[in-house]
């Protein structure tokens, strides 16, 4: 019996050596896996200041852009200014054109006029006028 009860004892023993072994081995994968997780968070981290580093300078540059779009849009109504302005000086300068044009034409028949009745006084040249035009051997108003 004492054979016996020594055999228990010692496989009681074994079976506690076994579990705790087991135990054992459960605890070195949880700490493994955790070792893992630990990796991971602080490849985390440092990719979250990464990101954080790329966030502020994409709000650097969209301050620097939303500037730009400023400036060019003061330059792009200065500048639709300048060509109203331009457009304003044109029409003026064309409308005066006009006048010149029309005053030399008025100038150039009346000096042709005093030539026509000095080189043929008999006839009568009431009826010429700078506005009407030859068409088909008639007088007619020019259009």
């Amino acid at each position: 019996m004492l054979v016996s009860m020594g055999n228990v004892k010692t496989q009681r023993n074994l079976e506690q050596i076994n579990e705790l072994t087991h135990r054992v081995e459960e605890l070195q994968k949880e700490i493994t896996r955790l070792q893992a997780a630990v990796i991971e968070v602080d490849r985390l981290r440092m990719a979250e200041g990464q990101w954080t580093q790329e966030k502020a300078d994409l709000f650097l540059q969209i301050h620097r852009m939303e500037k730009e779009v400023t400036a060019r849009e003061e330059e792009i109504h200065e500048l639709k200014g300048k060509i109203a302005r331009r457009e304003a000086e044109w029409a003026s300068s064309s409308e005066a054109m006009k006048n010149d044009i029309a005053n030399s034409y008025a100038v150039g028949f009346e000096a042709a006029m005093e030539q026509a009745c000095i080189t043929h006084p008999g006839v009568d040249f009431f009826e010429v006028n700078p506005c009407y035009a030859v068409i088909d051997g008639k007088v007619v108003k020019d259009i």
